[in-house]
């Protein structure tokens, strides 16, 4: 049983004190003011003390805005990460401050708000530790707040073009082309002092011929054959087969990727790139040749 008291030290962040019972010698208490902050991307986190404590946003308040960085709703939340320590003799369990915890170590993960200092529901827990810019449970990291907003981005699924547009000739270029959407506006979404701001960006457009060949494509990826259009047109997005399918099709098919930056309440107005998001539709591309009469 754990019964918070009071904040200790001058940072509204201190991690809090507490009475303990017999059966645990809890100890989660800051020393002083917060230090020097600790890098670490997607996540407000510092050293108070002899306690790491990482800054969340209150459960259930992720939302999407049009306005991050002025203070989401909800209260802000302050998590730290603790150890557990078994006395030798006695044979109590002790919950220790954890100031440089290793990722893929057991630690307890304790949040609490700092005013009124009161334990967050759902807390304390027991968990693997993914490294500060994650907090495991219900309270939001900015880590959190970058996936919200990128989920909720409708990608297009890839809609190709070919130019022939029925069966493929051997010897004579295929314009390559997709006509789904390729580019986005960015979404932002935060919770409490929490935000993060993502912002899509079309990479690339790789094409599987199905015969083994990769074709990557990024200028001109959406150019379509125009039938009235000039006589001479040019793209350089094609490739040109030299064998044909024969009564198979070629299995094909073609990616979209987009590189997804963000910009969060942690990378002091500086983007950093998130990840990559990738959709592939399958295609059949029938491949002919022309005959030739000769008389």
């Amino acid at each position: 049983v754990v019964v918070l008291a009071a904040a200790c030290g001058s940072g509204a962040g201190a991690a809090p004190s507490s009475e303990t019972t017999d059966q645990a010698a809890f100890t989660p208490t800051a020393e002083s003011s917060a230090d020097d902050p600790i890098e670490s991307p997607g996540t407000d986190v510092e050293q108070s003390g002899n306690t790491l404590i990482v800054t969340a946003g209150a459960p259930g308040t992720l939302e999407l805005t049009d306005n991050p960085g002025t203070g989401g709703s909800g209260p802000t939340i302050y998590c730290g990460w603790f150890d557990l320590v078994i006395g030798e003799t006695s044979g109590n369990i002790a919950i220790v401050n954890a100031t440089d915890p290793v990722v893929g170590d057991n630690y307890v993960l304790i949040c609490w708000t700092a005013s009124p200092v009161e334990p967050i529901s759902g807390y304390p827990i027991v968990v693997t530790f993914p490294g500060p810019a994650t907090i495991p449970g219900p309270a939001v990291s900015t880590g959190e707040a970058a996936q919200y907003a990128v989920n909720s981005i409708v990608f297009e699924w890839p809609a190709a073009e070919l130019s022939p547009g029925s069966q493929q000739i051997v010897g004579i270029p295929s314009w390559l082309a997709v006509t789904s959407r390729l580019h986005y506006d960015p979404v932002s979404a935060e919770a409490g002092p929490v935000w993060a701001t993502v912002r899509p960006e079309f990479r690339d457009a790789t094409w599987d011929l199905g015969n083994g060949d990769i074709r990557t494509c990024v200028g001109d990826a959406t150019t379509t054959w125009n039938l009235h259009g000039p006589t001479t047109q040019t793209s350089a997005c094609t490739y040109t087969y030299e064998k044909v399918s024969g009564d198979t099709p070629y299995a094909a098919g073609v990616t979209i990727n987009w590189t997804i930056y963000q910009l969060t309440d942690k990378s002091a107005g500086a983007w950093e790139v998130w990840g990559t998001i990738s959709l592939t539709t399958s295609l059949s591309i029938d491949v002919g040749q022309l005959q030739a009469t000769i008389r």
